[in-house]
């Protein structure tokens, strides 16, 4: 963790695992640094800032979701593996960005089994050197996306 509000003690919980997490304890900025490491190469480190309100709360208290996506390799030529899990049965679309915004593919959009899931998706029809593409996993529950840079 980067920077976080005066006073608050928050710590990442399982700082090495696909699971990492914190939960704020004060108002205010939380700033964190994201390498991943795919056992080959780390990635470009990335910047996460996360704003905590007293009194709010994205989920409900009872409700969790395992939300788990993992994008690799980035740097990336060719290929990009596409890893995520879903804790039940849930409608899923996967869609590509350019860093511009604009839709380049939905290799995924269907209703899909709880479980692992992994996509093997070719990205050389939208990428040139210096590229930057993300990749988008949403549900009825969650959406999350992941950067990937081209070689």
């Amino acid at each position: 963790m980067v920077l976080k509000p005066a006073g608050s003690t928050a710590l990442i919980r399982k700082s090495r695992a696909p699971d990492a997490y914190f939960i704020p304890d004060a108002e205010g900025e939380y700033r964190i640094t994201l390498t991943v490491n795919d056992s080959l190469a780390n990635s470009v480190t990335d910047t996460i800032i996360i704003t905590a309100i007293e009194g709010f709360t994205a989920l409900q208290k009872s409700t969790t979701y395992k939300n788990d996506l993992l994008v690799f390799p980035s740097p990336a030529q060719g290929n990009i593996n596409i890893r995520y899990s879903l804790e039940h049965r849930m409608p899923v679309t996967i869609r590509l960005f350019s860093d511009e915004g604009r839709l380049l593919g939905q290799p995924v959009n269907t209703i899909q089994e709880q479980g692992n899931h992994e996509l093997n998706l070719d990205i050389t029809p939208f990428s040139s050197p210096g590229n930057i593409l993300f990749v988008q996993l949403e549900t009825d529950k969650f959406v999350i996306r992941q950067r990937v840079v081209v070689l």
